[in-house]
């Protein structure tokens, strides 16, 4: 399994910094030191091993390839509209609006805002007008839980659905 994860890892890495490093300047975002560009690289790659661990998910419990494509913008959606990509948080409901932290879309929107907005001087920070809760570092600390739990759910349905699956 770690060798596995390593290799992904590594494959994930090459071709997320390539892509990413060239979307990064031609849009023009935070440059103004190299730590700023490294994490920026950093968090995507950490959003695509999120959206590898959902796919395994989807993969341990749907034992057939069209019910688990049909069942990935099911999955998808409620995590781009709850995870504050699709609406601002503050327009939720106050019954509804805690669903938010159970999506780790928020978290990588809250860390690439932050880091965008980081050494910027604009007024409003837009990092307080979109009512963001975590600085960065926590961000990524709470992505990799993220990660965690979902290779562990992942693990556990592939245990559970191992007859099923040979």
């Amino acid at each position: 399994m770690a060798q596995f994860l390593i290799i992904i890892i590594q494959q994930k890495f090459l071709f997320s910094s390539f892509t990413n490093q060239k979307d990064f300047y031609m849009i023009g975002l935070n440059s103004h030191t190299a730590g700023n560009v490294i994490f920026y690289l950093f968090i995507l790659l950490l959003n695509s091993l999120l959206g590898l661990g959902m796919v395994y998910i989807g993969g341990a419990i749907f034992t057939q390839s069209k019910i688990a494509i049909i069942m990935g913008p099911v999955i998808f959606l409620p995590n781009a509209l709850f995870g504050s990509y699709f609406k601002n948080r503050n327009d939720f409901s106050a019954w509804i609006a805690w669903i938010e932290y159970l999506f780790s879309i928020k978290y990588i929107f809250n860390a690439i805002a932050a880091n965008e907005y980081e050494y910027t001087k604009f007024t409003p920070n837009s990092t307080t007008l979109l009512d963001m809760q975590f600085y960065k570092w926590e961000c990524v600390y709470l992505q990799l839980g993220f990660l965690a739990g979902y290779l562990l759910i992942s693990d556990i349905f592939l245990v559970l659905n191992k007859k099923i699956l040979q």
